[in-house]
């Protein structure tokens, strides 16, 4: 079960190929910056996250993954 995140690095949205419950995005600190849950949409928007590196956090209901994504 591939899962691409895209554009990366991005300026305002990434899309996620896959079907998920729950997308958390942390600071690289850890700091939890935002949470989304699947409505149908497979974009996030993050055009409001200042410029830096973010971890992305993938819950579905069988596993939880975590990819970096640049923030431009």
């Amino acid at each position: 079960n591939n899962i691409n995140i895209y554009p990366n690095p991005t300026t305002g949205f990434i899309t996620i190929n896959t079907k998920f419950e729950i997308v958390n995005i942390y600071s690289i600190q850890g700091k939890l910056i935002k949470q989304h849950t699947y409505n149908n949409d497979n974009s996030i928007d993050v055009q409001l996250l200042t410029k830096g590196i973010y971890i992305l956090e993938i819950k579905t209901p069988s596993s939880s993954k975590q990819y970096k994504f640049v923030k431009q």
